[in-house]
């Protein structure tokens, strides 16, 4: 028995630093940065990538023989289910290692596709930078016909340098597009700010329908403090009851209001959820507390201050 938990504990701990060594979330995240990360940076991100990944066959060494022994020590002791389970949970560590080094090496040759791109991108650049430097033309004020000649001669060469070079100008701008396509794409900007302007949207139509339902709570509240529950007559006792049971019946009605709003407030916990909580706190208390004095305090004192005007008046 000491033996089974032994061994057992001794699966959980490779099982462990596996895990440790290899979590899926992190590799995944760091795919992400590393193919979302500027072009200037691609060398540095791709010696990353290198680094990281550079201990693949250990990896697989360790779970495709080690945790494998150590499972095959304490299989004979398991029992059916047991056995099953482990089998499963083998299966898919192996499964999940092979589709995280599988996208590594793609993101390997997207990353080292993209660095070839930005230096052949670089080389047409300084090509184009060479032309437009002697391209360079001062306007000098000209003393003589020779002079003039002169600076004909030389604007002509250097528009036919240009012309000459139309066609590296030409793919450099078709490179350069090629390079904020990938870019855009890659950080997602144009849906990122599509994403945040509807969240604009929709979070003032959600702030504009709390304040409309603040004001609502309120309102009502200033109507529960004006209704007259002192005692002068019977009659008036009853229209004080008639008034707060149409109030509570017109608050409950208004619960509604508050289920659109607390449906709303759950898009955007995610993005503002300290300050979408507080603001749901708030009203949802606001009207738990609107709803218990209208049915318990109110009602229920104007209920024992009839009881009493009634006993009162048998009395005599």
């Amino acid at each position: 028995s000491f033996l089974q938990r032994s061994c057992r504990a001794t699966v959980k701990h490779l099982i462990s630093s596996f895990m440790l060594k290899c979590p899926h979330s992190t590799i995944e995240g760091l795919l992400a940065l590393l193919c979302h990360e500027k072009y200037i940076n691609l060398c540095r991100d791709l010696e990353e990538h290198k680094i990281f990944f550079s201990s693949e066959a250990s990896i697989r060494k360790l779970v495709s023989q080690q945790i494998q022994q150590a499972a095959d020590r304490i299989w004979p002791s398991l029992t059916r289910s047991e056995q099953e389970e482990l089998s499963r949970e083998e299966q898919q560590r192996t499964q999940l290692l092979n589709n995280m080094l599988s996208l590594a090496r793609s993101q390997r040759a997207q990353l080292e596709h993209n660095m070839e791109i930005w230096k052949d991108f670089c080389q047409m650049m300084d090509k184009v930078r060479s032309v437009l430097a002697r391209s360079q033309y001062t306007d000098e004020p000209v003393t003589s016909l020779a002079g003039l000649h002169f600076d004909i001669l030389k604007i002509t060469h250097d528009l036919n340098d240009i012309q000459n070079q139309q066609a590296e100008i030409d793919l450099l701008n078709e490179r350069g597009r090629d390079i904020t396509r990938q870019a855009d794409h890659s950080n997602r900007l144009e849906s990122r700010r599509d994403t945040l302007t509807k969240l604009a949207q929709h979070w003032d139509e959600f702030e504009s329908k709390w304040q409309a339902f603040a004001f609502i709570i309120s309102e009502n509240e200033e109507k529960t403090k004006h209704i007259d529950t002192v005692v002068r007559s019977k009659s008036q006792l009853k229209e004080s009851k008639h008034t707060i049971q149409e109030l509570l019946s017109e608050v409950e009605g208004q619960r509604s209001l508050l289920d659109e709003l607390l449906f709303l407030s759950g898009t955007y916990l995610m993005a503002f959820n300290e300050t979408t909580s507080q603001m749901m706190d708030q009203v949802t208390d606001s009207y738990k507390k609107l709803v218990e004095l209208l049915r318990k305090t109110s009602i229920g004192s104007i209920e024992d201050k009839l009881k009493d005007s009634q006993a009162a008046h048998d009395s005599l």
